[in-house]
């Protein structure tokens, strides 16, 4: 018989296994959990499991999952995990990373993906974003073009792009950055896919 490939993704169901053959996991004072909104029903049902008389911490921005499965509330989550009713929610609604100009420009499409999700708040003040309108042909050296007037030595700049122009983007910075300066060299070395 060959043998089984177990992956990460494997975990979740093996412990529904255990526990519905052992039915002793080891159970924890307290457990914290970050990014919950990511885990699915299974992986919640796993650290459910682990808690000792609902001391458990979790964290998360519903509006921002990136997993197979979204939640609509985070009374949905606590059910997964089962977790009592009574459970304390305390939103953090300041944003210390993200500029008020950038949080202009994102918060109407939480409006769209999560309306029940209070908006953040924005703590500091940044640059006002610029927007550039270029024939698709152009594209590739307008943006090396940006690139080259906002390099700064121990500076970073992140370009966000699809992956299909990825490959000539990366051409395009490198061949027309090589010859800027030695410090555009290392940002081109950051480019990945």
């Amino acid at each position: 018989m060959d043998e089984v490939s177990w992956t990460l993704s494997d975990v979740p169901l093996a412990d529904e296994v255990e526990n519905l053959l052992d039915g002793r996991p080891q159970r924890y004072e307290h457990v914290v959990v970050d990014e919950t909104q990511d885990l699915t029903p299974m992986q919640l049902r796993m650290v459910g499991r682990r808690v000792r008389d609902g001391g458990v911490t979790v964290l998360g921005d519903l509006a921002q999952a990136t997993g197979l499965w979204k939640y609509e509330s985070w009374r949905e989550i606590c059910a997964h995990m089962g977790l009592s009713e009574d459970f304390e929610l305390e939103e953090l609604r300041l944003a210390y990373r993200v500029p008020r100009e950038i949080m202009a420009v994102a918060l109407p499409i939480l409006e769209l993906t999560a309306p029940s999700i209070e908006p953040p708040v924005a703590f500091r003040d940044g640059t006002e974003p610029r927007w550039h309108e270029v024939d698709p042909d152009a594209l590739l050296g307008e943006v090396a073009t940006l690139v080259g007037e906002h390099v700064q030595p121990n500076g970073t700049i992140a370009i966000i792009s699809p992956a299909g122009l990825l490959g000539d983007l990366r051409r395009t910075l490198t061949s027309t950055l090589s010859s800027a300066t030695p410090k555009a060299g290392r940002c081109r070395d950051r480019l990945s896919s």
